[in-house]
C-alpha cells in the first residue's frame, strides 16, 4: 500500500500485538500472554503489515524480531495510546461537567451584575469549560437559541417571547427585579419617601423604545394608573436614562438591578410606590432535551445562586 495514499489506514487495535510481540519474542508466547490462538496472532500481524505494505517481522533463532518499519510503528503507537487515553479523559470530564463549550445570550442589564460574576465563578471552579458571553435582546435571544447559536438564553418575560408553555425550551427562574422611579434630585419629589403612580401623570417621561420589555411594563403601570404618559425621550440604554434624568429631562422607571451600584448625584431613586409597580421578571431557557447536560446544569445552578444573592 502507498502511504502516501489518502486511503491510508491502520486498525490501532493490532499495535497491542505488535507491542507484545516484541516483548515476548515468539508467536507462541504472545498468544499465551493475549489468551488468543498463535493463528489468530499471525493473522493480525499480516494484516496490519498489508495495511502498511511493508514487513513487520524477520526470523530471529527460534523467535522472530521486528522491522525498522515495525519500530517506527510503535513508536507511533505509543502517541496515540496516549492521545486515546486523553479522549477517554476527556470524554469522563465531558460527562462530569468539567470540559464543555457553551455560549450564553443575555440581555444588557443582566451582564454586570448576574452573567459576569457567575461565568468567573464557574470559570475558577471549572477552568476548561469555556463560556461565551453574548449580547443580544430576549426576543433575539430566542431567535439564536432556536438557531442553535447559542446554548442558554438569560430573558425577562414579555409579549416578545415564547409563551412559558412552549415544549421547546426548558425555563429556569431567576429573579424578580422591581423597579424604582428616578426623579432629579431637584424635583419636589426626590424628597418623598413614596409616591402614588398617579402623581406621576402630569411628568415627561424617558422609556425605552417601542419593542422593548420595559417600555410594556411601564405603559402597563401608567395605564393602570389611569394616565398615559407624556413620552418625550425614546431610549435603550440604562445610562442614557439616567443621564437625561440627571438633567432634568424627565422622570423614568428604572430596574433595581441597574442602580445597585448608585446612581450618579444629579438622580434621586423612589423605592416606595403606592398602586402597581411594573417588576421585570428573569429567567434562564435552554433547548428542549439539553436537561441531562451536566455543564448546562452547572451553569443554570450557578445563575440561580448569584440571583439569589442579587435579589
Amino acid at each position: 500500500m502507498d502511504t502516501s495514499s489518502n486511503a491510508f489506514s491502520l486498525d490501532v487495535r493490532r499495535f497491542r500485538v505488535l507491542s507484545v510481540l516484541k516483548k515476548c519474542g515468539t508467536i507462541n508466547a504472545t498468544a499465551s500472554a493475549l489468551n488468543l490462538t498463535p493463528s489468530a496472532i499471525s493473522q493480525q500481524i499480516t494484516s496490519l503489515s498489508k495495511e502498511i505494505g511493508a514487513p513487520l517481522l524477520v526470523p530471529n533463532g527460534r523467535g522472530v524480531r521486528l522491522t525498522p518499519q515495525a519500530e517506527i510503528i510503535l513508536g507511533h503507537a505509543q502517541a496515540i495510546d496516549r492521545h486515546i487515553e486523553l479522549t477517554r479523559s476527556d470524554l469522563a470530564a465531558f460527562e462530569g461537567g468539567e470540559i464543555g463549550q457553551v455560549v450564553i445570550s443575555a440581555f444588557q442589564s443582566s451582564i454586570p451584575v448576574l452573567v459576569a460574576p457567575s461565568v468567573s465563578r464557574l470559570q475558577i471552579d471549572h477552568p476548561r469549560f469555556r463560556i461565551s458571553v453574548q449580547e443580544s435582546s430576549s426576543a433575539n435571544g430566542f431567535i439564536h437559541l432556536d438557531a442553535c447559536d447559542v446554548d442558554l438564553v438569560i430573558a425577562v418575560d414579555s409579549s416578545y417571547n415564547p409563551l412559558g408553555s412552549n415544549t421547546s425550551y426548558c425555563r429556569y427562574e431567576l429573579l424578580e427585579d422591581p423597579f424604582l422611579i428616578a426623579v432629579p434630585r431637584d424635583s419636589p419629589m426626590a424628597s418623598k419617601e413614596i409616591v402614588s403612580i398617579k402623581d406621576l401623570s402630569d411628568q415627561a417621561w424617558i422609556m425605552a423604545p417601542a419593542i422593548a420589555p420595559c417600555r410594556e411594563l411601564t405603559l402597563a403601570a401608567c395605564v393602570s394608573a389611569g394616565f398615559n404618559p407624556d413620552i418625550r425621550h425614546n431610549v435603550d440604554n440604562w445610562n442614557s436614562v439616567l443621564s437625561l434624568v440627571s438633567y432634568g429631562l424627565g422622570i423614568a422607571f428604572v430596574p433595581r438591578s441597574v442602580v445597585a451600584s448608585g446612581v450618579s448625584p444629579g438622580v434621586a431613586l423612589i423605592k416606595s410606590i403606592e398602586g402597581y409597580c411594573p417588576s421585570r421578571h428573569w429567567f434562564a431557557v435552554t433547548r428542549s432535551g439539553s436537561e441531562n447536560n451536566v455543564g448546562l446544569k452547572q451553569i443554570v445552578t450557578t445563575l440561580q445562586d448569584t440571583a439569589k444573592h442579587l435579589a
